[in-house]
């Protein structure tokens, strides 16, 4: 089994980037308005499970120069690649190791943080067994993980995409060539089923997704050995077996029923006996087919709903911008996600300038109170401070606005001689795919590479655009752009 898996991503190696629902600091916020004490991220140890080759742990490591930070997979070649960017990038507190999960024994060391991401599924019932069994072993005692995985209901129809894929694909051993095969019955199903029946139109709305997926995507998540998606209710028995519990979900808005009526919100509370109960109604509901579970140990003492008070402590960030004047936009405030603020008080109002003006930087949540007091005099500024925290709250839920424990690792100023992420310059010579230092993957063209490679605290603009041959304008225009996307340090 352990070679099986070994072969098949030495073969097709698995597409790794940063995963911003993995970020200690974003755990560690809602872990915090729970009412836990997580460990400072920014010290921290943590281990991810199947790291592939790196760029989710190494952009942590990046991020947080004095944690120590380890990554394990059973791949010689990804981790062969992920030391090579490493070294690149001079990172001296990151480990990553090849080794079976199932080696992982307690003497192996306790980690603040254990990140299992797109992992769990895709193994057999002993490595998921083993998973948990270090996640309660290994974890230090305010230590959170996070786990994702694929859920039931969902999966049933998705499970039957993958049955189509895996059948016409039963005589291709090679699986360099299964997933380029595997499409032609995507493609196939596509064209012949019609969106005026139920089966159709649902099958073509999930046909969606594996259609505009990279060959490596469909090789391990639709057509690996294993591919075990279960309900959330049992994954968290199993869990409870271990000696963890349910923390939230590291993908906030998920964790509310906002898009209910009134009616099934009152009707989920009235059938639910717990909150594990009203999380796989909702999944019901939802069709829900993965999940970023954040767990803890069991004896933790954790708060039911988030506690708005804890804000205070907490960094605050968004993109919300103010529509155009004149403009028949419904939302007052608009958001990169299709969302908004409708009608917001003065209060978050003021608070979405101030922290879209920022962007991408964090603002501290008692220097935001101050700002939006000092823009508003004529409110108290108890006033201030208790609808400020309720409409952050609000917001952390709707996904408007981000929560961290610590401040942004970044500068969004470019200073006379421009320092980019030590990482991002490695991956730039690699591709035109780097991860910044808001732990998301950025896309740039050949110029914008070619400038990214040169920004290592020793060179001015003039100097950037001299070696390239470009105008100081240019070279000014694509750094100040490199500021904004979270690409510069301090």
């Amino acid at each position: 089994m352990a070679d099986n898996l070994q072969e098949t991503y030495d073969q097709i190696p698995y597409g790794s980037e940063p995963i911003s629902g993995t970020h200690p600091g974003h755990i560690a916020a809602i872990g915090t308005l729970l009412g836990l004490t997580p460990p400072d991220p920014s010290c921290a140890r943590i281990l991810e499970l199947g790291c592939a080759h790196g760029d989710n742990i190494l952009g942590i490591a990046t991020m947080f120069p004095r944690s120590n930070c380890t990554g394990v997979d059973i791949s010689p070649r990804q981790i062969e690649r992920g030391h090579a960017l490493a070294t690149r990038a001079s990172l001296s507190n990151v480990s990553l190791q090849t080794m079976s999960i199932l080696d992982i024994t307690p003497e192996f060391g306790t980690f603040d943080y254990i990140i299992a991401h797109g992992v769990f599924s895709w193994v057999p019932r002993q490595v998921q067994d083993k998973i948990l069994e270090i996640c309660a072993s290994n974890l230090s005692s305010h230590g959170l993980c996070f786990i994702s995985y694929n859920t039931l209901p969902g999966w049933h129809v998705r499970g039957f995409i993958r049955e189509m894929m895996l059948f016409h694909t039963r005589t291709f051993p090679d699986p360099t060539l299964r997933a380029a095969r595997a499409r032609e019955v995507l493609e196939f199903m596509g064209s012949s089923l019609k969106s005026d029946t139920p089966f159709g139109a649902l099958l073509q709305d999930e046909l969606k997704h594996p259609r505009a997926m990279p060959d490596w995507y469909l090789a391990h998540d639709f057509m690996e050995e294993f591919n075990l998606p279960e309900y959330f209710h049992s994954f968290m028995e199993r869990c409870g077996a271990q000696g963890l519990q349910y923390v939230g979900d590291s993908e906030v808005p998920l964790m509310f029923p906002h898009e209910f009526s009134p009616a099934v919100k009152q009707n989920i509370t009235r059938m639910s006996t717990s909150l594990l109960a009203r999380e796989q109604y909702t999944d019901f509901l939802r069709n829900r087919m993965f999940r970023r579970s954040i767990l803890c140990h069991s004896d933790e003492l954790i708060r039911s709903s988030f506690d708005s008070n804890t804000i205070r402590n907490l960094f605050v960030a968004s993109p919300l911008a103010a529509a155009p004047a004149g403009n028949a936009e419904p939302c007052a405030f608009k958001h990169p996600n299709g969302g908004g603020l409708r009608a917001p008080n003065a209060m978050l109002a003021a608070a979405a300038t101030h922290l879209g003006a920022r962007w991408p930087a964090s603002i501290h949540y008692p220097e935001l109170a101050a700002l939006v007091s000092a823009s508003l005099v004529q409110v108290e500024r108890d006033i201030v401070e208790k609808s400020l925290c309720e409409g952050v709250h609000t917001c952390f839920a709707a996904g408007l606005m981000q929560l961290s424990v610590g401040p942004s690792p970044f500068s969004t100023a470019v200073s006379e001689k421009p320092l980019a992420s030590p990482l991002a310059r490695a991956q730039a010579e690699e591709g035109l795919k780097v991860g910044t230092l808001q732990h998301e993957s950025c896309s740039l063209d050949t110029s914008e590479v070619n400038i990214l490679k040169l920004l290592d605290g020793t060179l001015s603009i003039s100097d950037i655009a001299a070696r390239l041959t470009k105008s100081p304008e240019e070279v000014s225009r694509t750094v100040t752009k490199f500021a904004r996307t979270a690409l510069l340090r301090h």
